[in-house]
């Protein structure tokens, strides 16, 4: 199971299952943290919680 914390990059002749096996994560403990990063997310001055309460209001209208 994944420990959670960052590793150093990745050669492909050094991924070995004991790597992978610590690595990597279910999808339920993916978007955890992606799902509460993503509301931190711009991009080209536009937020995901600018976008999402833009889209609220067009459909309010």
């Amino acid at each position: 199971m994944a420990s959670g914390t960052w590793a150093d990059g990745v050669k492909p002749y050094d991924r070995g299952e004991e790597w992978l096996d610590a690595h990597r994560f279910d999808l339920a403990t993916a978007l955890r943290p992606a799902e509460g990063a993503a509301l931190r997310v711009v991009v080209n001055g536009y937020s995901v919680t600018g976008v999402l309460a833009a889209q609220k209001a067009d459909a309010d209208e």
